[in-house]
C-alpha cells in the first residue's frame, strides 16, 4: 500500500473514530437543548451503602408499570419503551410499557436486561431499572450532596431529579431538593463548613 493509500485510509478511520466518540456527546447536548422536561420522584437509597465520591446514587418511587393492554402476548426483545405521563402534581411517571417505539407520545426508552415481567393480580407487570441512577458532581461536592439528597428522602416529594427526554433518550438535568438545584444547596453547605473553621 503507497503512503498515499494509507494517510487515506487513516483519515478515514480518524473521521470514523471521532463521529464514534462525539455522536453521544451531540445527542447528550440535543436532548438536554429541546428534549421535554420531567420531574421523576425519587426514593430513599440504602442509608449503609458508602459514599462513592463522584456521583449520588439515585432510586426511584416507580420501579414498576403495566405493560400496555394494546400488546397482546409477552415477547422478548433488546429494549422496550415507557410511555410517559405527568400527574396532577406536575411529576412524571411511567404509565405503561410497550414494545414498539411510539410516535405521537413521549417515551423513554429502557434496556430489556433492566426489567423483568410478571403477572401481579391478573394484570401483566414490567419491573424495571431507570437507564439513569447516577447524578454526577465535583468530588469535592458530591459527599455532601449525598447527604442532603438522604436527609430529604424521608419526605419523598421533595427531591425530584429532572430528567430532559428526546426520541426516547434521556439526560439528566438536575437533582432538585424543594425546588432547589443540588449544586446550589452543596456549595452552600461546603462554604458555610468553610466559614465555620
Amino acid at each position: 500500500m503507497s503512503n498515499k493509500a494509507k494517510f487515506y485510509v487513516y483519515i478515514i478511520l480518524s473521521l470514523v473514530l471521532g463521529s464514534i466518540i462525539i455522536q453521544p456527546i451531540i445527542q447528550h447536548s440535543i436532548t438536554l437543548q429541546s428534549g421535554e422536561l420531567f420531574l421523576f420522584p425519587t426514593a430513599p437509597v440504602d442509608p449503609y451503602d458508602p459514599f462513592r465520591g463522584k456521583y449520588v446514587q439515585l432510586s426511584f418511587q416507580q420501579t414498576t408499570a403495566p405493560l400496555d393492554i394494546s400488546e397482546p402476548t409477552i415477547r422478548k426483545q433488546k429494549t422496550v419503551y415507557g410511555i410517559l405521563s405527568k400527574k396532577s402534581d406536575g411529576t412524571a411517571e411511567i404509565r405503561s410499557i410497550v414494545y414498539s417505539r411510539p410516535k405521537d407520545k413521549p417515551y423513554l426508552s429502557i434496556p430489556l436486561e433492566k426489567y423483568q415481567m410478571y403477572y401481579h393480580d391478573s394484570s401483566r407487570v414490567v419491573d424495571y431499572s431507570f437507564p439513569f441512577d447516577r447524578f454526577y458532581m465535583n468530588e469535592k461536592l458530591a459527599p455532601i450532596a449525598e447527604q442532603i439528597y438522604r436527609e430529604n428522602q424521608r419526605d419523598s416529594s421533595r427531591a425530584l431529579l429532572a430528567v430532559r427526554i428526546k426520541d426516547g433518550h434521556g439526560t439528566i438535568e438536575d437533582l432538585l431538593i424543594d425546588g432547589q438545584p443540588i449544586f446550589k444547596l452543596s456549595k452552600e453547605r461546603l462554604e458555610g463548613k468553610t466559614t465555620q473553621k
